[in-house]
């Protein structure tokens, strides 16, 4: 199983992703690493044109070292987020219990987020398994 570097908060994840991919993320945070023991900050660089370039730091607290999304599995919540807009299963915490709902990831505001749900309660999503069809019985 493949392991990326992410953010784990949700403001960070959502300042990055507007501007880097998965892949550049993980790179940037590996490469950092790599270059020294685990440091305080990592810096996210992005050209824009010759005359502009941006520079994003982050805290490392804000990021874990987790799975890769899965498709068929739950994944967990804030940890690994989904990949595209749209419905999925959701866990959320209620007190002392969990329950599974459906839930939505989409824009509100500038910000992907579940749409309609405390953030804090939400534990993990899973995409939505396919509909039950009945089988056609001939003869």
């Amino acid at each position: 199983m493949a392991m990326k570097w992410r953010p784990n908060d949700l403001r960070v994840a959502n300042v990055l992703r507007k501007n880097f991919s998965e892949k550049e993320i993980d790179e940037t945070f590996r490469g950092d690493i790599d270059q020294r023991e685990m440091p305080e900050s990592i810096g996210f660089y992005r050209e824009v044109n010759p005359l502009l370039s941006m520079t994003f730091l982050a805290n490392s607290s804000a990021f874990s070292l987790c799975e890769d999304y899965q498709q068929e599995a739950w994944n967990p919540y804030p940890e690994i987020l989904p990949p595209q807009e749209g419905e999925y299963l959701i866990t959320v915490r209620i007190g002392e219990r969990s329950e599974v709902r459906i839930g939505r990831w989409g824009l509100v505001g500038s910000d992907s987020e579940w749409v309609g749900e405390i953030q804090a309660q939400i534990q993990g999503f899973k995409e939505l398994p396919e509909p039950y069809k009945r089988k056609i019985r001939h003869g």
